[in-house]
């Protein structure tokens, strides 16, 4: 139960007086874009694992627009007014 509710349901129910901080995590965007990796403490080696890591998300983030696209061109074919 988070702190949202239990400060605004129990005392409701219980005629209770609570007195609670609010959370500082509860007011920090859920979703927030990664850190970007220190390059500086790896080696050659390791910048070309890191290049080739990176390079097979993209290519799977790819294949995922292109099934999207795939998927919703034909979804557009078979609604498509005759």
């Amino acid at each position: 139960m988070t702190a949202a509710i239990v400060g605004a349901i129990l005392p409701r129910w219980f005629g209770i007086k609570v007195n609670m901080a609010i959370d500082p995590e509860e007011l920090e965007p859920k979703k927030q874009k990664p850190k970007p990796r220190d390059l500086e403490g790896l080696g050659v080696a390791e910048l070309q694992d890191y290049i080739a890591e990176l390079e097979a998300e993209i290519a799977r983030a790819r294949a995922a627009i292109a099934a999207k696209q795939d998927h919703r061109s034909g979804a557009e074919a078979f609604f498509k007014k005759r």
